[in-house]
């Protein structure tokens, strides 16, 4: 073996600690927010004459959602109008209608930004309408006055905005593709994930079958006062999977849907009362039979906590089967509020000799965002901690001697204040001995 050169590690060494120097300074410049990838896509816009008219909208889309805004054009001239979404939106539409319904303008292109202009008299009345076509997520919508027929900077803009969405890759023919795992076998993978999570499986299976970009419909009943997670999944020949649950007796409003890139799809949700739903199968891409799975969640036996309901339902039935399975009973300790880049920290008091699950449920103000959790001592050293991309963390310690702890908590990608439930679980020894006594 040859020794390397010591001016040539050093070398090595210099290179690497320049590259370190480095990195900061080159991440700094790209946006670190979606409002600030707005902000530098409204200074492109102003180099080429186009001016921002009245605020922007900021709305949280669902797959096959749309929203409509009213406008009257000031003066002769041309109104023009951005979408822009976040980086888990894939394909945004956006169309100018007539008072009369008759398409003005639409952007033609399939991508997580669309621009489109209407040119007319002064007082014409006309309607914006943008539409989730596919993915989930934060869209703001801008309009802008004295616009150009195309935005020339636009694109070189969104290039270098990290938190902004980029449209799904066409399919690539590379060959056939090595055949994945059974139906049935992929199937016990989800069960076994929910079933860690405290769903058990109920009712019968569901059969289909689906080529590419094809769906299907079928109505299904579901109890008041239970939650569920419904489960598809796809055969060898299933690449991408969609899922989405309605409301029959709201307009068909999506009540879940799941849109990621997977074989298979999962929808939860607890139904205030009985009624019957839709569920919409989409084949997204590749072909082939499929199966769905219902799965039961059973919620605590004890009252709901004080302001848990709808979306946080489900995370607290979860969390709270989970922590059961330990031996530990679930105990809401403190509501707390978040804002975008600060933190909070709650104190906890421990007793010695007894284990604790510490727990922090979002509420779906933190849709799209993510939730860290660390536990530190009273000298600061972090006991537990959880950091990563979930947005209820869950740590366990067992307390050697009694103490007060620290429960730190962080949001990332946090657009507005969200509220969290901050939940700690402990065995029943000390209640058990009290009323002993």
């Amino acid at each position: 073996m040859t020794a390397r050169p010591p001016h040539r590690a050093l070398h090595g060494l210099v290179t690497a600690a320049i590259a370190l120097l480095l990195a900061p300074a080159v991440a700094a410049e790209q946006p670190s927010t979606l409002s600030s990838c707005v902000d530098e896509v409204l200074k492109s816009v102003r180099s080429e004459g186009a001016r921002p008219y009245g605020k922007p909208h900021v709305e949280f889309l669902l797959v096959s959602d749309q929203r409509t805004w009213e406008y009257r054009l000031p003066r002769d001239g041309c109104f023009g109008f951005m979408a822009i979404g976040h980086r888990q939106v894939q394909h945004l539409g956006l169309s100018l209608y007539a008072e009369t319904g008759r398409l003005l303008a639409r952007d033609p292109e399939r991508n997580a930004h669309a621009y489109a202009r209407f040119c007319g008299k002064s007082g014409r009345r006309f309607v914006a309408e943008v539409r989730m076509l596919d993915g989930e997520g934060e869209v703001h919508l801008i309009p802008l006055w004295d616009a150009p027929p195309r935005l020339k900077t636009l694109e070189r803009t969104m290039q270098r905005c990290m938190h902004s969405g980029a449209p799904r890759p066409s399919p690539v023919d590379v060959g056939p593709e090595p055949t994945g795992p059974p139906v049935d076998a992929e199937l016990l993978s989800v069960a076994r994930r929910l079933g860690k999570l405290g769903y058990r499986l109920e009712g019968g299976v569901l059969f289909g079958g689906l080529p590419e970009r094809r769906h299907e419909a079928r109505r299904i009943a579901l109890e008041g006062g239970a939650c569920y997670a419904l489960a598809a999944v796809g055969d060898s020949g299933v690449e991408d999977i969609d899922l989405r649950l309605l409301h029959m007796e709201e307009n068909l409003a999506v009540v879940a849907s799941d849109s990621t890139r997977r074989r298979e799809a999962v929808v939860k949700v607890c139904p205030e009362r009985s009624g019957t739903f839709l569920l919409d199968v989409r084949m997204y891409r590749g072909a082939g039979n499929y199966v769905v799975q219902s799965f039961g969640l059973q919620e605590p036996k004890d009252a709901l906590a004080e302001g848990v309901r709808g979306g946080t339902r489900i995370p607290y039935a979860e969390l709270t089967a989970q922590i059961a399975r330990r031996g530990l009973r679930a105990q809401p300790l403190t509501w707390g509020l978040l804002r975008p880049g600060q933190g909070q920290t709650i104190p906890v008091e421990v007793e010695g000799g007894r284990c604790y699950a510490i727990s922090a449920i979002a509420t779906p103000d933190f849709a799209g965002a993510d939730l860290d959790l660390s536990l530190l001592d009273a000298g600061g050293r972090v006991v537990a901690a959880e950091i990563g991309p979930n947005p209820h963390p869950l740590v366990y310690h067992c307390a050697e001697r009694g103490s007060i702890l620290r429960a730190v908590l962080r949001g990332h990608d946090l657009r507005r204040p969200g509220r969290f439930l901050l939940v700690v679980g402990h065995d029943d020894a000390q209640e058990v001995a009290e009323v002993s006594q």
